[in-house]
């Protein structure tokens, strides 16, 4: 059985005539090595890095689609197109779809994601804004949704469309496209893209986990103040060289680097 994602030398080629999403994260996120490598596989300068022995490279494609029928599943969204690849009628951007999803009567671009347990789904969103935004400008559509899985947990993000980041990436493009364009290496990393801010407001009133832990919070908030400030108060009691003091159920030790613990028992 093969699971490993190899592409032909057309596939290649074709990427190489245009600016795609990938490219994009490069040019605003990516190292000045890393855009200079760009710069010459766009001039045909170097071939592409060949990522067929890349784990998490591969990882990601072969969770894929199971991360996009993931998030249909739980969203009721409808997929196609998937891996459609469009050109912006300016002739130098694309992108290569991963679906649009239908959802509500209304069609967003979907992108989905496979990351380690370490990142959260807000800095997954903003690392892809700018491949987000690309695809948005491409296809035309106001929305996008990112799917995320992390280490072993999966989330998503609804994205909107903002009209000056969108621009901006524009013109940060075009700049590299030119210097493909003209043979001319980029002398100077682009200025880095603030990521739109968040806007997007929900109502978790139908989401029962929210509903316990909202429950718990507010039973458990003053309970928590009073306790932190009888702690203190307790500690401000224990002279600096006493190691150890007891009594009324409770018992406070002072370790060597003079830290006091407070716990229950004598």
């Amino acid at each position: 059985m093969t699971i490993i994602q190899q592409h032909p030398p057309e596939w290649h080629e074709e990427r190489r005539k245009t600016l795609g999403g990938s490219d994009a994260n490069i040019i605003v996120n990516g190292t000045d090595e890393q855009r200079m490598k760009l710069w010459k596989v766009k001039c045909g300068l170097a071939e592409p890095d060949n990522l067929d022995d890349v784990f998490q490279v591969q990882l990601g494609s072969f969770t894929e689609s199971f991360n996009m029928a993931w998030f249909a599943k739980k969203t009721g969204g409808v997929l196609r197109h998937a891996q459609h690849r469009m050109v912006h009628d300016n002739g130098w951007m694309s992108c290569t779809l991963d679906a649009i999803v239908e959802i509500d009567g209304a069609d967003a671009v979907l992108e989905a994601k496979h990351t380690n347990e370490r990142t959260s789904l807000a800095a997954a969103v903003a690392r892809y804004q700018p491949l987000l935004h690309n695809t948005m400008i491409v296809t035309g559509l106001r929305k996008a949704y990112l799917t995320v899985i992390m280490g072993n947990t999966w989330d998503y993000q609804e994205v909107e469309y903002d009209d000056l980041y969108a621009v901006e990436l524009q013109r940060t493009l075009y700049d590299f496209w030119e210097c493909v364009r003209l043979g001319m290496p980029p002398s100077d990393a682009p200025t880095l893209l603030a990521p739109p801010p968040p806007t997007r407001v929900v109502d978790m009133t139908g989401n029962n986990e929210w509903g316990d832990l909202a429950a718990e919070w507010i039973a458990t908030r003053d309970p928590a103040k009073r306790y932190d400030k009888a702690a203190a108060g307790l500690k401000k009691l224990i002279a600096e060289d006493v190691k150890l003091a007891k009594g009324h159920g409770i018992q406070a030790s002072r370790n060597k680097r003079g830290a006091i613990t407070i716990t229950e028992g004598e």
